[in-house]
């Protein structure tokens, strides 16, 4: 048994301990995985290493677990074997065995209180310009406890003109709720694909659902899910369904490559064990993502896959919308976003031609390598587009001035609809 100790987080841990972890989790492997014929490797690659002595100097609980995890994966060629620590969750996982599915009312308080607090790991739901529905959510916590929160966030981006879906940071979860969601995006009725389970080789087939609650996203709103290294398990499920389906394009990096469901079992009351109870086949392709993750449509650093999203947005609304207004709205974003992914460089004459006092009291002064634009009302910073012209930052217009001498002369300030105002340059 773990003494008091261990509920201190990090805890020093004894060799015996280690080897009750371990022997504790090759039991529920054999009885559960559904690579059962992996486990045999695991337990020797292990056990080898407790003989040599390998695990002794992770004395402390996290530094082992995340050797042993690593070891797990490795010999069991399989990123979802891992063992977690989180005694509110191990409680969780004990009422969840002695209630009626859908059941909340027994849930730990600390539990719930911890994922309301995160907001049930729905991290940001936003408008951004040009209509473009924004949502960001960092795990699929299960639909009993995040459907009502989820449902307001889709409802919020439902009337978007194009949609992104980041997954940049999500690590998995509840395939229910992975459904659940592209039940948004896909017909009622349309089957995904089936699970295999090692119990009875049960197969279960997934199929998107009804739900009166859910307003459909139509065919026609462009919708690009961004993914990085990081994009793992039930989030690998969303981007690779939606891609498979035509209905998303992904951007980003290649995944984490979990493909197979899988279950918790709880190891002692502290820490818990992922592991695989299925295998996992999309209907479009005949397999999944194990192993070799998700393949993005556009391969760009995650840093840069949200400004990539929106400028694929802004490119594609630009051309299919006839109302001139809204044209002149892509037209306005386009060439900020394009400077993002690829920044321009000004050469120092020409920073130092437009450095200096204007009319109306404005300045224009570089400053630790960065060009500010300065009024009555604050100070601002500028980011060169293209063609003598430079985004203010905070503000809705942009200065563009004449080409490079050794006096800019002036500047003009030019708003999104074509408004035009000079300011004239009155002292270097």
């Amino acid at each position: 048994m773990f003494q008091n100790a261990y509920a201190q987080e990090n805890a020093k841990i004894s060799g015996a301990e280690k080897e009750a972890i371990f022997e504790k989790a090759i039991d529920l492997m054999y009885k559960n995985y559904i690579f059962s014929d992996r486990v045999k490797r695991i337990e020797v690659t292990v056990k080898n290493k407790f003989r040599e002595n390998s695990y002794k100097t992770q004395t402390r609980l996290f530094d082992f677990l995340e050797v042993l995890n690593k070891d797990f994966e490795s010999s069991g060629n399989d990123h979802h074997l891992n063992i977690f620590y989180g005694p509110e969750y191990v409680k969780k996982i004990k009422v969840a065995e002695n209630i009626a599915p859908g059941n909340t009312s027994n849930t730990p308080a600390a539990f719930e209180n911890m994922i309301k607090y995160e907001n049930f790991f729905l991290k940001k739901i936003e408008r951004l310009d040009g209509n473009i529905g924004y949502f960001k959510f960092n795990k699929f916590e299960e639909l009993l406890y995040a459907k009502e929160a989820i449902i307001s966030a889709m409802t919020f981006i439902s009337n978007s003109s194009a949609i992104i879906l980041d997954l940049t940071q999500n690590g998995g979860g509840s395939a229910e709720t992975v459904h659940f969601l592209m039940n948004y995006f896909l017909p009622d009725s349309t089957k995904l694909g089936f699970f295999k389970r090692r119990t009875n080789n049960e197969v279960v087939e997934l199929w998107t659902t009804k739900d009166p609650v859910i307003k459909k996203i139509p065919d026609s709103v462009p919708l690009y899910i961004i993914v990085s290294k990081n994009t793992s398990s039930a989030a690998e499920s969303l981007a690779y369904g939606l891609q498979q389906f035509k209905r998303a394009t992904v951007i980003g990096e290649q995944t984490h490559g979990e493909g197979n469901p899988g279950k918790r079992f709880i190891i002692n009351d502290i820490l818990y064990i992922m592991i695989p109870t299925a295998t996992n086949v999309n209907i479009k392709t005949g397999t999944s993502w194990e192993g070799t993750g998700v393949t993005p449509d556009i391969k760009i650093e995650s840093t840069l896959a949200l400004p990539r999203a929106i400028l694929e947005s802004c490119t594609l609304l630009e051309n299919k919308i006839s109302s001139k207004e809204l044209k002149q709205v892509y037209q306005w974003m386009i060439p900020l976003y394009q400077s993002q992914l690829n920044p321009q460089t000004t050469k120092t004459e020409f920073v130092n031609s437009i450095t200096g006092s204007y009319g109306g009291g404005s300045k224009i002064h570089p400053e630790n390598g960065i060009l500010y634009f300065m009024n009555k009302n604050g100070k601002y910073k500028m980011t060169y587009l293209t063609d003598n012209t430079f985004a203010i930052e905070g503000r809705e217009y942009r200065l563009k001035f004449p080409g490079s001498k050794t006096t800019a002369g002036y500047y003009e300030a030019i708003w999104m609809d074509g408004g035009i105002e000079r300011s004239n340059q009155v002292s270097k």
